[in-house]
Formats: structure tokens, C-alpha cells, sequence
């Protein structure tokens, strides 16, 4: 572990102005100290196997997958082609890391048998997952893979991410574990709503209908989280977005009294983030609910002349 940290202090000392000559000789170097680090790791794997020490051959796993994820961003610092985008070497060095991690688990059996062990593999777990799907949502292998496809790994992955944020749990890392859920809430919304617009306004596949349900629930989701966690700018970013999903759907009503539903759904979302004003600025507590009631009488008259 010792030299496992001295590769990830070496590969985050590198400056952003550095040449690639010393990018390249700081990089190799960590790589061959994650080498020796894997080496020694799996001398311990074995000794503790020897005794059958489960707790501690999932803790060496878990610094071993570790090390797998320290070499998934070694390689991603190595791209030759398609610099911006997530590529197979790295995805190979995280698949290593998963397997590590599940093999700790499987190792365990149940939390009962070592709560503290679990919940640390548990939650590397976790992050590994939601590391790979961020990656490949944020920096999409395109060239390789359809959108469709890309999509689909990027769900997968943070949907993997989000059966290991243990809600339930009491605790201080509680908190760490809401977040989580929330951001991870936040990007399949936005996900299944950027893929709704992709479609004609008119179409009423079943695709489409499914992707907006998808992306309405998670928004729901997200929200109350962001919340309870005082995240407010998150909080109002998400009822946005929402209002957003719902406004795209206006102009493909064919008729008066379905526009006015889709309007209110607008003003109720909007009407969500009073609470999140408020605590921004108690001060204008009043001045907001006087202001909210009056804008939402008003809009609602507007809209019904409209219709």
C-alpha cells in the first residue's frame, strides 16, 4: 500500500504544464511501482489464504482493486487516438478493479460476518462502478460505440453504482451515501431526458413514452436528496431540468385541457422550490410565498386564454 501511494502522490505531483517527455518518464515510473505494489499484495493474498483470514484477503483485494483503478487513469493520462474519449485499455484496467472488489465480497459472504470490512468494499465498490459509468457518459467512446450503446453501458454502470449506496444505513457515512444516490439520480434523468428529445415532438412510441417516465422518476428522485442535504443549488437545478422535460412535451398537445395539464405540471414544479428560496434567503420568507401565489393565479389566467 505503502508504494501503491507513492505512485498515486507521484502521478498527481505531475504539472499541468509538463512536457511530454517528463509525462512520460513520471507515468512509467508509477507504473512500475504499481508492479511492485501488486507483487507484494498478492504474497499477502496468499499468506492469508494459507490461514484462511477472510477479513483480511478481502482488505488486500480491496487495495488491490485499488491499484487496478490507480492504472485505468495512468492509462487514460496515455491516450494516443481519440483523446477525449474513455477507451478499452482503461475500461480493461476497471473491469480488474470490479473484479477485485466482487471477489472480496464473494469472499466474505455477508455483511454479518465482517460489517466494517463489507461496507468499506462495499463502498469502493460503489465508486468504481459510478467512476466507470461518469466516464463513459461524460467521455463517450463514440467512435467505437452507437449512442444507443454508449447509453446503455452508462446506464448500466450507474444503476450497478446505485444498488451499493445503502441508504438505510446510520452513521457519518450516510451523507456520503445520499449524494451518491442523488447525483447518480440526477445523471440517469438527464440521460433519459436528453434521449427523449432526441425524438420527433409527434412521435408516440412507446420509447419515447418510457424515456420520459424514466427521466420525470429519477428527477423525482434526485430532488428530495439534494434537499435534505441543503444541496439547494443541485436541488433547483434538478426541478429546472424537470420543468424542462415537461415543457417539451407542450407544443405535441392536440388538445386545450391536455396543454393546461402540462402548464400546471410547469407551475407545480416550480412552486417545489419555494422551500429552497426560503433557506437561501429566510429573509424574504414572506415576500416569496406572496410572490409565488400571485405569479401562479396570473399564469394560470394567461395560460387559459391561451388555450
Amino acid at each position: 500500500v505503502f508504494i501503491m501511494n507513492q505512485a498515486t502522490s507521484l502521478i498527481q505531483n505531475i504539472p499541468a504544464d509538463a512536457s511530454n517527455e517528463v509525462l512520460a518518464s513520471s507515468l512509467t515510473a508509477a507504473e512500475e511501482l504499481l508492479a511492485k505494489s501488486k507483487v507484494i499484495l498478492q504474497e499477502g493474498i496468499d499468506l492469508f489464504e494459507a490461514i484462511n483470514d477472510t477479513a483480511n484477503i478481502a482488505l488486500l483485494l480491496s487495495n488491490s482493486g485499488r491499484l487496478w483503478r490507480i492504472a485505468g487513469h495512468i492509462k487514460s493520462q496515455t491516450r494516443e487516438m481519440n483523446k477525449n474519449e474513455f477507451g478499452d485499455a482503461e475500461m480493461l484496467e476497471y473491469k480488474k478493479a470490479l473484479n477485485e472488489y466482487l471477489t472480496a465480497l464473494q469472499i466474505l459472504g455477508t455483511r454479518k460476518v465482517n460489517p466494517s470490512v463489507w461496507d468499506s468494499v462495499s463502498w469502493e465498490l460503489c465508486c468504481t462502478y459510478f467512476t466507470v459509468g461518469t466516464l463513459l457518459q461524460d467521455q463517450a467512446p463514440l467512435s467505437s460505440l452507437s449512442r444507443e450503446e454508449a447509453e446503455k453501458q452508462v446506464t448500466e454502470y450507474l444503476t450497478k453504482s446505485l444498488k451499493y449506496c445503502d441508504l438505510e444505513m446510520s452513521g457519518p457515512r450516510q451523507v456520503v451515501y445520499q449524494y451518491r444516490a442523488a447525483v447518480i439520480h440526477q445523471r440517469l434523468a438527464s440521460l433519459y431526458h436528453h434521449s427523449f428529445r432526441s425524438f420527433d415532438q409527434g412521435d408516440n412510441s412507446f420509447r419515447r413514452k418510457k424515456l420520459k417516465q424514466l427521466s420525470e422518476s429519477h428527477y423525482s428522485k434526485a430532488a428530495p436528496l439534494f434537499f435534505q442535504l441543503d444541496r439547494f443549488g443541485d436541488f433547483l437545478r434538478s426541478l429546472l431540468e424537470k420543468c424542462g422535460l415537461f415543457e417539451a412535451q407542450i407544443d405535441a398537445q392536440s388538445t386545450a385541457g391536455s396543454k393546461h395539464k402540462m402548464y400546471k405540471q410547469v407551475l407545480d414544479t416550480l412552486l417545489e422550490s419555494v422551500p429552497a428560496l426560503e433557506r437561501l434567503n429566510p429573509t424574504t420568507d414572506k415576500n416569496i410565498k406572496e410572490i409565488s401565489n400571485e405569479s401562479l393565479e396570473k399564469s394560470v389566467e394567461e395560460k387559459e386564454e391561451e388555450v
